[in-house]
């Protein structure tokens, strides 16, 4: 087959060219926003993977057409046609060395072979062996090492390596050969045979089908034979076996079949040679195998006789060409070229799996952008902000990583959103507050200025309007918390208030980094605005900026002090505890040296810088200077203030560490109440030295002449009068911690001194209990006292310290709670707590048991028909000798108050015991019973009952006590009747009588209970305050009710209280298995 012309071949390419690119075209243009990023969204119609798939298309027909055109020889034409234009070959240099002669021509062979189709292509052959085993079987090879003839090109492997080598004998990818002939002439050659293959195969990189060309017998005549091997035998019996096998096979194809045809010698005299040396040849053909170092592509052998004729070897062994070569490989080549390839597959994989997911939040921003109406709202705006959250969310953290591979699209779709979200948020939110903002700012242009002066709150808010009204147009400035709220507080009440003000927090937080938000403000607006708020606010903002830089520069100066810093040489472990810290600039020591002259020179201070807000690129009215001595006094003023503020913070921060030990409490207070070493006395004197800061001499003196004025009694009332603020501005602000320290004129005994004498009383109290034999017992017997309020040093030094720490006032609470009262409390704790449980089990001995003993299953206690002793009863709640009023009395005087009818504990009680909720409820319970049972003295209730007439009904005879009420009809009114009434003939009986029936009895109580019996079965509804309808359901339907109406409370209704009811087994809550406290050791040492 002749190579096609040129023109033809030109045209075929051609148009293959064009349908590739048509091809490729389709799909870049129909998805070219999507390739190129001018649009990130993609139409839902159009899945983003078509554009994958057309490009793969597109890729396998490009293919299909180079291998269609390189089988047709259709490329030979285009390489020809790529040549026409090129310079003719550059003719080799006089003086540059010429190629080896004998492989001169074996280039064009190889150009003409490259040119050809695959069909027409002739075999190349390598024949492998000693040289000379090639001069023999080939003679032709002795001249030159390369041979061509019809259909076949035959190369000595034995010769010299072309220039370029074995590996591209043919071409850089292309294989040097289409197979290897191995030349045998002697069994003895094997070895040496295998070791030429393997050495030509790692020349030529590549693993070549292999023919064993077996030297036949000189006597066999001319021939070839070859039979192909698909498997190599496994060891010299394989060998013989094929051996055998061939043997066979040749006489059946060297017999003719019919006549006219000639008999074939060779292939009958090599069956015979065969035959013989078939175990010879096997030995030999397995050490030829057992050479090679990898298994041969294909195998075939042959049997020729040397010189043979070359024509016929290539139809001897073109059963092996159907197998093609391959690349010879090692094995960690083979391993890297597995793992690109898993490599290329998960990359695919990854790349569908980004492409679905993109497309997925592609088409979610198409159509949030689609779904935008053209006036925007809050829930438009909304939709877009959650996008933009997640996306954001995406390129901060970095997206998932299956939507990566180099198809995430988040950053063109942020920038595609953003511009539809400041439309949306900018109709919905950001106009509507910015309208209101300007009318706000143009209702201040329009007030007078003597009306805005008398209304800070007003010129306040309308700063910050203006303020928020100019953050929109200078973005840089924004400031996302103060934004945020501006925007919030126009709530029109139509959205969620949470959702606002997270919407108003997003575009606060994003509106500094993106100017192309900017809306531009009225300048006139603006200008007025800020005039109008500088003539009210710029000099308040000046004085500020002054103040803060004066302290500015003294915190440099004087670092903040800790309380240990404060009181040198105390040691405050085991006693206080603080945190904090007092800033260095409020001490005495900072207003003397520095503070004092720098507030009076503050007039003469050039100011800050001015406030962009007012400034707008002029002068602020914070550089103007104020009046002289005013602002120095507004100042001082200030600083003042600051300085009290300051040290109530410090001071309310000091706490005291409690101590569960008696001992340890003790030792505390020894240390607390020591002239010599009192933290708090040293504490109180640094107050003091503080709290005159600022205070001029004159002041000083004066106080001085009116003491002693006030000892002699004596008054000049034409000396002149001095104000405190101006002479001591501290006094009035720590004059309650002064006075502590000073000889009290006006008739009060709370002085630091007092205090400190109950603290040292307290103290010996608790020493003794210590150093007490019976430390426990001591102890016990101290709380039984207060509990008795026979409390004496401990009740009157924690009452003491309770009114000391009130007299500091709310300024000073922490202080006082802390440091004045909670040591004396902590000792009432320390007391009272291991009492507690020796106060309930004398509570359990005198009072429950003998309670259970009297009422046990007696109504109304227990349901039962036993009734309670009414005598009995009143032996326990009477309220002037009941037990249960004598023990609270006289066991719990000093803990519980008696407030009327009610018991309520001591508040100091009740930091240091925890009083069980139920006994005080049913003690109050109890008393309020008693109460009302023996208010004269005896027992007894007072009421009135009013019969009520009942549909059905003709009679109704009610018998309490024998006291009866009989109604028939007549007019109702009310009866008097008293609880309990005759003791002989107790108890209570209902009769009626109907219209259709005789006279009948139920609700049958005889007892001195009956009566309660009688109303506990009552249906109860209270009228009003005095008054309640009892109802009485009958065996036959009807209803006989009654009115009651009592003298006080709730009458004899309130004795249904008493049903089932459980007297508390104990007083306090004490926790189990704890430790009597004042037995334990101190943890601090003794002083």
């Amino acid at each position: 087959m002749s190579a096609p012309s040129k023109p033809h071949g030109l045209l075929i390419m051609l148009l293959a060219l064009a349908l590739l690119l048509v091809l490729l075209g389709i799909p870049l243009w129909l998805y070219r926003d999507a390739w190129i990023g001018a649009d990130a969204a993609a139409d839902g119609s159009r899945p983003v993977w078509w554009p994958l798939l057309s490009l793969a298309a597109a890729g396998l027909l490009a293919y299909g057409l180079y291998r269609l055109l390189k089988k047709q020889g259709l490329l030979t034409g285009l390489e020809r046609v790529l040549r026409w234009g090129a310079p003719p070959p550059r003719l080799p240099d006089a003086d540059a060395p010429a190629p080896p002669a004998p492989w001169a021509g074996l280039e064009r062979v190889a150009q003409r072979w490259r040119e050809r189709p695959a069909q027409q292509r002739p075999h190349w052959l390598l024949l492998c062996g000693a040289p000379e085993a090639v001069r023999q079987a080939a003679p032709a090879l002795a001249k030159q090492p390369w041979l061509e003839t019809d259909g076949m090109v035959l190369i000595d492997a034995s010769a010299a390596p072309p220039p370029d080598g074995w590996r591209r004998l043919r071409g850089r990818w292309q294989a040097p050969a289409d197979a290897v002939i191995a030349l045998l002439p002697q069994a003895g050659d094997a070895a040496a045979l295998a070791e030429r293959a393997e050495q030509l195969a790692i020349a030529s990189g590549w693993t070549l089908p292999i023919t064993l060309c077996q030297r036949a017998p000189d006597d066999a005549g001319p021939g070839i034979a070859g039979r192909p091997l698909p498997a190599l035998p496994a060891n010299a019996d394989g060998w013989a076996a094929q051996a055998r096998a061939w043997a066979d096979q040749l006489p059946l194809r060297g017999i003719p079949r019919h006549s006219g045809v000639a008999a074939q010698p060779f292939l009958l005299r090599c069956s015979q040679w065969l035959e013989r040396e078939a175990h010879t040849l096997a030995e030999a053909w397995q050490r030829w195998r057992g050479g090679l170092g990898t298994a041969p592509a294909f195998t075939a052998l042959a049997l020729a006789t040397w010189p043979a004729d070359v024509r016929l070897w290539s139809g001897a062994v073109s059963q092996g060409f159907a197998f093609a070569p391959r690349r010879r490989s090692s094995l960690w080549q083979r391993r890297l070229a597995g793992l690109i390839g898993a490599l290329c597959l998960f990359w695919l994989a990854g790349m569908l799996a980004s492409a679905y997911q993109n497309h997925g939040l592609i088409a979610e921003a198409q159509a949030t952008i689609d779904a935008q109406p053209k006036t925007a709202t809050l829930n438009s705006a909304l939709q877009l902000q959650r996008l933009l959250e997640k996306l954001e969310a995406r390129q901060r953290h970095g997206a998932p990583w299956s939507a990566r591979f180099g198809l995430n699209r988040d950053a063109a779709l942020l920038e595609r959103l953003r511009p539809h979200y400041a439309r949306a948020i900018g109709q919905a939110m950001i106009a509507p507050a910015r309208s209101h903002w300007a009318r706000q700012l143009q209702a201040l242009n329009q007030t007078p200025s003597t009306e805005l002066s008398t209304d800070p709150a007003r010129t306040e808010q309308a700063y910050q309007a203006l303020k928020a009204y100019l953050t929109l147009d200078q973005p840089a400035r924004a400031e996302p918390a103060f934004l945020a709220a501006q925007l919030t507080a126009q709530d029109d009440g139509g959205f969620s208030p949470a959702l606002r003000r997270a919407m108003a927090q997003f575009y606060a937080e994003r509106l500094a980094g993106q100017p192309g938000w900017r809306m531009a403000a009225d300048p006139a607006l603006a200008q007025a605005s800020r005039q109008t708020l500088i003539g009210q606010l710029g000099r308040q903002q000046a004085d500020d900026a002054r103040y803060q830089q004066i302290l500015a520069e003294a915190a440099a100066k004087y670092p903040p002090q800790t309380l240990a810093a404060l009181l040198p040489g105390q040691d405050l472990r085991g006693l206080w505890r603080s945190e904090a810290s007092l800033p260095g600039v409020f001490t005495r020591k900072a207003w003397d040296e520095h503070l004092r002259a720098a507030l009076a020179d503050a007039h003469r201070r050039q100011g800050s810088a001015g406030d962009w807000v007012l400034n707008a690129g002029e002068a602020g009215l914070a550089d103007q200077p104020s009046a002289g001595k005013a602002l120095d006094a507004a100042l001082r003023q200030r600083y003042f203030t600051d300085y009290t503020r300051a040290w109530q913070q410090f001071l309310n921060a000091v706490s005291w560490q409690s101590e569960a030990k008696l001992a340890a409490n003790a030792q505390q207070l020894q240390v607390y109440a020591d002239p010599q070493r009192s933290p708090l006395r040293a504490l109180m004197t640094v107050v003091r030295d503080n709290a005159r800061a600022g205070e001029r001499a004159d002041s000083i003196g004066a106080n001085l002449v009116d003491k002693a004025q006030a000892l002699l009694g004596k008054n000049d009332a034409s000396a002149p009068a001095i104000e405190k603020g101006d002479a001591a501005p501290l006094a009035q602000s720590f004059g309650p911690l002064l006075r502590l320290l000073e000889e009290r004129q006006d008739g009060s005994n709370l002085s630091l001194q007092r205090y400190l004498e109950r603290v040292a009383a307290t103290r010996l109290k608790l020493q003794q209990v210590a150093a007490a034999p019976d430390p426990d017992a001591a102890a016990r017997a101290l709380a039984q006292a207060v509990f008795q309020g026979k409390g004496g040093e401990l009740t009157e030094g924690r009452d003491y310290a309770a009114q000391l720490a009130a007299s500091l006032g709310e300024d000073w609470q922490g202080l006082g709670q802390h440091l004045f009262l909670q040591p004396l409390n902590q000792s009432w704790h320390t007391l009272l707590q291991p009492a507690a449980a020796s106060l309930n089990q004398l509570w359990d001995q005198s009072i429950v048991r003998p309670w259970q003993a009297s009422f046990a299953g007696r109504y109304p206690f227990h349901r039962s028909d036993a009734d309670a002793s009414l005598p009995e009863l009143g032996r326990f709640l009477h309220p002037s000798d009941g037990l249960v009023q004598q023990f609270v009395r006289q066991q719990l005087g000093g803990v519980l108050e008696q407030q009327g009818d009610q018991w309520s504990p001591d508040p100091a009680a009740a930091q240091a015991l925890r009083f069980d909720l139920n006994f005080l409820n049913e003690l109050n319970r109890l008393s309020r019973l008693s109460s009302l049972l023996y208010a004269q003295g005896d027992a007894g209730i007072r009421f009135e009952l009013k019969p009520i007439a009942s549909v059905g009904l003709a009679e109704t005879r009610l018998q309490l006590d024998q006291q009866r009420l009989h109604y028939f009809n007549q007019v109702e009114s009310w009866q008097a009747v008293s609880r309990p009434g005759d003791s002989l003939k107790a108890g209570s009986s209902l009769q009626w009588q109907s219209v259709d029936a005789g006279l009948r009895q139920t609700l049958d109580h005889p007892g001195r209970w009956g009566v309660l019996r009688l109303l506990e079965q009552a249906k109860r509804e209270q009228i009003d305050r005095s008054s309640w309808q009892l109802s009485w359901a009958l065996p036959d339907g009807h209803q006989a009710r009654y009115q009651l109406r009592s003298e006080a409370g709730a009458g004899p209704l309130a004795l249904l209280q008493l049903i089932q009811f459980q007297l508390p087994t104990r007083i306090f809550i004490v926790e189990p298995g704890k430790p009597p406290a004042a037995a334990k050791q101190a943890r601090r040492p003794q002083p």
